[in-house]
């Protein structure tokens, strides 16, 4: 009888295991569905809160602040959902660097996304040119800001320009590109067809026995004779060979002679 009791417990212990997976399925399944209605609840708030938000355009960024002290300090007005600080040229960077100068990335403009709109433009007209504050000994207490409430403008608005941009850019740089690889082909292009005719002009050379004198031998231009007259001279110490004669002692020694 003992053995009998066993034998029930066990199949009953082995029917009861399925059942206890589907119920722990189901469970599952429940959860899953319970998250995704509480994922698209979140997102229809967030549609719904974002006709509430305002956007700040930061004009100037204090030197070398980093995006996690500006969000710092923005917070004291408000909750700031996003921000977005542009980097400066990497050139501009660059050539800081190479003249000693700091080695900190810089931040030139940035935008500022508050989930309030009134806390958008408590900030932007506390903060807009007046001093950080804060700790009287802290880096930047003395900085000036200069902001700007963007009133109707949202944060799709700023990526959309900013995508525009990087296209503009983009396009630019293929543009430069593709004519800087055109040049170099017609560079190219050109030094082969010079070495193609310099080597038919040797080959014709050798042929016909000709040497390359142009580079054998230099030009000698020919030399130009001038015809000289005598030199003559009436001065008495002069040499008897420039000597000018007298014309009338010779006509009057022709005429002795001839009478």
């Amino acid at each position: 009888d003992q053995d009998e009791d066993d034998k029930q417990e066990t199949n009953e212990g082995v029917v009861s295991q399925p059942a206890q997976a589907s119920k722990s399925a189901s469970d599952e399944e429940a959860e899953r569905k319970a998250k995704k209605l509480e994922r698209i609840q979140k997102l229809r708030s967030a549609k719904k809160s974002k006709h509430k938000t305002g956007v700040v355009y930061l004009s100037t960024i204090p030197p070398y602040m980093k995006p996690t002290k500006m969000r710092q300090i923005l917070t004291r007005f408000g909750e700031v959902d996003r921000l977005f600080l542009r980097r400066e040229d990497e050139k501009s960077h660059k050539q800081r660097v190479r003249s000693g100068g700091n080695k900190k990335v810089m931040y030139v403009e940035g935008w500022a996304e508050f989930v309030r709109k009134r806390d958008a433009k408590l900030c932007a007209a506390t903060l807009n040119g007046n001093i950080i504050g804060g700790k009287k000994g802290s880096f930047y207490h003395d900085d000036i800001m200069n902001l700007k409430y963007l009133p109707g403008f949202k944060w799709s608005d700023l990526t959309d320009q900013i995508a525009r941009e990087n296209d503009i850019r983009q396009s630019k740089l293929e543009m430069e590109i593709s004519q800087a690889n055109k040049l170099n082909a017609e560079y190219t292009k050109n030094v082969e067809k010079s070495k193609m005719l310099q080597n038919m002009k040797n080959s014709k050379k050798r042929k016909n026995g000709e040497q390359d004198e142009d580079e054998s031998k230099e030009v000698v231009e020919p030399r130009k004779n001038f015809k000289q007259h005598k030199v003559a001279s009436s001065r008495a110490n002069a040499p008897e060979d420039i000597k000018k004669h007298d014309n009338s002692k010779d006509l009057g020694t022709v005429l002795n002679n001839l009478l």
